[in-house]
């Protein structure tokens, strides 16, 4: 509208920047709509105002993306549109034409012109470092200010566990001055404890491991049988690439050598933090044997439990020190196979006849059952390779990283 009623009641024949005004009204138009579909996107509108002050101004949802560009468009076309007015108003005005003369309606303009010149190029400049400086993730990470202690005491009730688990932990973890609140769960066998930090702290990683060498002091003081305390902070990962591995013919234990392999290469790329191999399955050797075969020789299931236990230990042999070399001494005997468990020599108790243990019991390897986890990819068994971006990574970079 201004650029339309200026020259006419200035008496020119047109503004002083024709193209300039085409411009301006180029970024205008694009501008305008790109700040509209911003209320569309997938991930919600923008949640930051005009003027994406901070901190509003560093959420990274698709729709604060093309609020911020259309926002840089929209103040290059009022800038360039303030010059075009400054300029005709001043240059072109019909002679005898003072300023004290001048409508108010023009008056009006050039004074927000010389606003507009004054206040956007500042914030334009933010907006274009802002965009330049947003990280490229597809799920940006965020700070998670929480952290769970587990300690498990197996067999105690949850009084017990809240008597001498729970109370020693939240007093020692209450001594951290980070911390604002502290909540504590007691279950059969487990007591679980989640530490909570103030707002006003983004550091992390330092509060964390002072939480760790509390929790390594005070598990001194826990009574015997407990494990633990561990302290899991990994809230905050975000996988934003997931590749998956399927092999026909392979078993999961092959599988899971290829994953490691592929897993170790990942690490090495520049823009990868975590990378981490789910659905994998837990081996076991699993011993199964007959009550009856056992009652027949005597034998108890926690016979049976501690000879195995007091197998397959390593302790030192000791060194023999010969002028100037020192050779250590490896006692054999460790299990190497499942063959070498079968022929573990078994006492039959009151008496001297001694048996293989694959004589009374089945040894066998085999997997956990059932899995804690599983993943399919194209309705096949698969192991999924996940990976997280590092801090101030580029996510697209990183995919051309595992691409390559």
């Amino acid at each position: 509208l201004a650029n339309y009623l200026v020259p006419l009641q200035i008496g020119a024949p047109d503004m002083a920047f024709p193209k300039l005004n085409m411009a301006s009204y180029w970024c205008f138009l694009p501008g305008g709509v790109i700040m509209l579909a911003s209320f569309f996107t997938p991930e919600g509108p923008v949640q930051a105002g005009w003027t994406n002050y901070p901190p509003l101004a560093n959420v990274t949802s698709s729709g604060q993306v093309y609020w911020l560009l259309g926002m840089v468009l929209l103040i290059t076309s009022s800038l360039l549109g303030s010059v075009n007015i400054i300029v005709t108003t001043i240059q072109l005005r019909a002679p005898g034409l003072s300023f004290m003369r001048l409508p108010y309606f023009v008056w009006a303009q050039l004074v927000t012109a010389f606003l507009l010149l004054l206040a956007f190029p500042p914030l334009e400049a933010a907006g274009i470092s802002t965009f330049e400086q947003m990280p490229r993730a597809y799920d940006p990470g965020f700070i998670v200010r929480s952290a769970q202690v587990i300690t498990y005491f197996p067999g105690a009730s949850p009084e017990r566990v809240e008597q001498l688990i729970a109370s020693k932990l939240e007093e020692s973890i209450k001594q951290i001055p980070e911390v604002d609140y502290v909540r504590s769960e007691s279950r059969t066998g487990v007591a679980i404890v989640t530490v909570n930090i103030k707002q006003n702290y983004d550091a992390m990683r330092p509060i964390w491991d002072d939480l760790r060498r509390k929790m390594t002091d005070v598990a001194e003081d826990l009574p015997d049988g407990a494990l633990g305390p561990y302290v899991n902070d990994e809230f905050g990962d975000v996988f934003g690439i997931v590749l998956t591995i399927t092999g026909e013919g392979f078993d999961d234990a092959e599988l899971n050598d290829i994953a490691e392999t592929v897993r170790d290469e990942l690490q090495r790329l520049p823009d990868a933090a975590t990378v981490e191999i789910h659905g994998d399955q837990e081996e076991r050797v699993f011993v199964e044997y007959e009550d009856a075969v056992l009652a027949k020789l005597d034998y108890s299931p926690y016979q049976l439990s501690q000879a195995l236990a007091t197998r397959n230990i390593v302790l030192s042999g000791g060194s023999i020190t010969l002028g100037d070399e020192r050779i250590a001494l490896e006692p054999s005997g460790n299990f190497e196979s499942i063959d070498d468990i079968r022929k573990t020599i078994l006492r039959i108790p009151g008496s001297d006849r001694l048996v293989y243990l694959g004589d009374i019991a089945t040894v066998s390897r085999g997997y956990v059952d059932p899995p804690s986890t599983l993943v399919r990819s194209s309705g096949q068994r698969a192991l999924a390779v996940a990976l997280s971006m590092r801090d101030g990574g580029n996510n697209i970079a990183l995919g051309e990283q595992v691409l390559a």
